[in-house]
C-alpha cells in the first residue's frame, strides 16, 4: 500500500511538473516568463556576469539540458561549437531558431546601414572573427533549419536589443510554446499580446524621446546597433575587432567624443573597463554601466535610452 501511494504521488508530481526549456542568454528567460509565467521553467546557459563571447557550459548545465523540451538559441558564436553537443545530450530536445526565416533580411531592408557606417563597421568584426560551422537543426514545426542563416552570422546576434526584432522573437517563442503545450495556448496567446503591447508602447515613447534629438553614443562593446537604427542614433565602439582599442583607434575615439559632444562611455559588466576608463579620464567624461544582458529586459532598454537622451 505504501509503495502504491508513493508511486501515485510520484506520478502526480510528474503530471503537474512544469515544462522546461533552455535559452542561451538571460534576456530570453525574461521573454519566456512574460509569455508563459509559471507554466514553464527556464534553464539559462550564460549566467549573470558571464560573457557569451567566452562562454563554455559547465557539466551541470549540460546535465540540466536533459530536462528541456526545447532550446531557444539566439545566434551567439558559442552556439556554433556547442549546439550539436547540446543536442547529443538530449536528442529529443527541439532546437528553435530565434526568428523565422527571412525575418532579419526584411528588417535590414527597412533599416539600412547608410547613416550608421561608423557604428556597424565595428559591430560585426568580433562576431566574424570566430570560426563558423554549418549545422542543421529542427524547429518546433519539425522542419530542418540551418542555424548558419541570415539572422545568425552576417549580423550582430543582439536581436533582443531591438524593439522590432524583439517582437518577432517573442512571437517565435510563443508559437513554439503553443506547439509544445497546446492545452495552454490561450494563456500564451494572451500573454504574448500583452507583451507586444508593452514593447509597442516603449518603442513609441522612445521615438518621441529622440524625435528632434538624434544622438551619437559611445560604448565599449558594440551591442546596440539595432536600436540605434530604429531610433536614428549612431553607435560608436571602443572595442576593435573584438579586442581592446589600439593607439590609432583610441585617437579616433577621442576625436569622435569631441566632435559629437559625447559625455558618457557606456560599458558592460562582462568586459574589461580598463580602456574605456582610460579614454574617459583623458576626455574628462563619465563612465556608466549599461548591461545588455540584464533580466529586466524592457526596463533596462528604456533606461539605457533615457541615459543617452539626457547625455
Amino acid at each position: 500500500m505504501i509503495r502504491m501511494l508513493i508511486a501515485i504521488v510520484g506520478l502526480c508530481v510528474a503530471l503537474n511538473a512544469n515544462m522546461n526549456v533552455s535559452v542561451s542568454v538571460i534576456p530570453q528567460a525574461f521573454f519566456v516568463k512574460k509569455i508563459a509565467g509559471d507554466l514553464v521553467d527556464v534553464n539559462i546557459m550564460v549566467q549573470k556576469g558571464k560573457s557569451p563571447e567566452t562562454y563554455e557550459p559547465s557539466i551541470n548545465q549540460l546535465k540540466n539540458l536533459s530536462k528541456s523540451v526545447a532550446y531557444f538559441y539566439i545566434g551567439m558564436p558559442f552556439e556554433d561549437a556547442w549546439l550539436e553537443r547540446f543536442k547529443s545530450v538530449n536528442p529529443d530536445m527541439k532546437i528553435i531558431q530565434p526568428l523565422k526565416d527571412g525575418d532579419l533580411e526584411k528588417y535590414l531592408e527597412k533599416f539600412t546601414d547608410d547613416n550608421h557606417n561608423e557604428s556597424h563597421s565595428h559591430a560585426h568584426h568580433d562576431h566574424h572573427s570566430h570560426d563558423h560551422h554549418n549545422h542543421s537543426h529542427h524547429s518546433h514545426d519539425g522542419e530542418s533549419h540551418d542555424h548558419n542563416d541570415d539572422h545568425h552570422h552576417n549580423h550582430p546576434p543582439h536581436i533582443w536589443l531591438s524593439f522590432i526584432l524583439s517582437k518577432l522573437h517573442a512571437t517565435q517563442i510563443a508559437e513554439s510554446l503553443i506547439s509544445l503545450d497546446s492545452k495552454n495556448a490561450e494563456i500564451y496567446q494572451k500573454n504574448l499580446a500583452n507583451f507586444l503591447d508593452e514593447i509597442d508602447k516603449a518603442y513609441e515613447d522612445s521615438q518621441q524621446l529622440f524625435k528632434n534629438n538624434k544622438k551619437a553614443f559611445l560604448v565599449f562593446h558594440p551591442a546596440w546597433s539595432y536600436i540605434a537604427n530604429e531610433l536614428g542614433l549612431t553607435e560608436y565602439a571602443i572595442e576593435e575587432d573584438g579586442k581592446e582599442a589600439k593607439i590609432a583607434h583610441t585617437k579616433k575615439i577621442l576625436e569622435i567624443i569631441k566632435d559629437n559632444d559625447i559625455k558618457v562611455i557606456f560599458v558592460q559588466p562582462q568586459f574589461s573597463q580598463k580602456s574605456a576608463r582610460s579614454i574617459a579620464e583623458e576626455a574628462n567624461i563619465e563612465v556608466k554601466v549599461a548591461d545588455p544582458l540584464s533580466y529586466d529586459w524592457l526596463n533596462n532598454l528604456v533606461s539605457f535610452l533615457q541615459e543617452i537622451a539626457k547625455n
